[in-house]
């Protein structure tokens, strides 16, 4: 008889201990605290690897037919960073490798009866079209009633709730590391022709800088590419898409290096300098779209 019982309790454990096990990575993405913390209680993670679980890193168990992209981008990291805190030699990973990723805390705002998205904005110090870029808001006027804004620029700053009450105006929450919007990288070397804004022809929603026919145009950010093909006025074009809601877009092409569905790093040939379109002299025009909106490029460059 206890024998027996001995038995189903170790049986039931053993269960509970395989669900732990075989579960973590069926986690919702967006809730990355609870897929580390239900690694760590797995046993299948390391101790040099659960060393490195801090306040500014988590855990994320490979799947079957994942790619470093793929996790890069659904957690809004690049493949580099990834790459590099996980001293990868090659760009592949296997299924139920175990990763450490880069995260952030976030400061969440509930939006009250009566807020405005200035006033929020002057609260914690930013602005609004930071607020408005960070959330994908087109109309600051328009602002709903317990509408979750992220506040950026502010993690650690304030002392918040970590328990997500509905009573609560801000609480913080860990994210996967979006990476900072004015992380670009200049797409090639040259003259700047036409900046962003107001000319004679009409608005320019982009950046034309001019370089000799054939130079090679790079990859400002990591991502894959969305499109790569002819477009009316802007001739041979690669349209690159980096992952929560930023694209980039490469105009005037000779030669196009890639191809739709093709993952590229950042600093990878993409393309070559040409006149094609409506184009007087060998330029790229580039583009950043942020949540669909055309930004200055120029305030995104490093």
């Amino acid at each position: 008889m206890y024998h027996q019982k001995l038995k189903s309790i170790l049986s039931l454990l053993l269960v509970v201990f395989m669900v732990i096990a075989f579960t973590a990575t069926d986690v919702a993405a967006n809730d990355i605290n609870a897929m580390t913390q239900q690694l760590l209680l797995s046993g299948q993670v390391s101790s040099e690897i659960a060393a490195r679980v801090n306040s500014h890193t988590a855990l994320y168990q490979v799947k079957p037919g994942d790619t470093l992209w793929d996790i890069a981008y659904n957690y809004g990291t690049d493949v580099e960073m990834v790459v590099a805190m996980n001293n990868l030699s090659q760009n592949a990973v296997r299924p139920g490798q175990i990763l450490v990723l880069p995260v952030e805390k976030e400061v969440v705002y509930t939006v009250q009866r009566g807020d405005f998205l200035n006033r929020i904005a002057h609260q914690f110090n930013v602005t609004v079209n930071e607020i408005a870029k960070v959330n994908g808001i087109v109309n600051p006027n328009l602002l709903a009633i317990g509408q979750e804004l992220i506040i950026p620029g502010v993690q650690n700053t304030v002392p918040v709730s970590n328990t997500g009450s509905s009573n609560t105006r801000l609480r913080s929450v860990s994210t996967a590391n979006r990476g900072t919007i004015s992380n670009f990288l200049w797409p090639c070397t040259g003259q700047i022709t036409s900046p962003y804004g107001p000319r004679s022809s009409g608005f320019h929603h982009g950046l034309d800088i001019a370089a000799s026919r054939g130079t090679k145009i790079k990859a400002t950010r990591s991502g894959q590419v969305e499109f790569a093909g002819w477009l009316n006025v802007y001739g041979r074009t690669v349209i690159v898409n980096h992952g929560n809601g930023n694209q980039t877009l490469y105009a005037h092409s000779n030669q196009l290096l890639v191809k739709e569905g093709q993952q590229v790093v950042a600093g990878q040939a993409i393309a070559t300098i040409g006149t094609t379109g409506n184009a007087t002299g060998p330029h790229v025009h580039f583009e950043i779209i942020m949540d669909g909106n055309r930004v200055d490029p120029i305030r995104f460059l490093r």
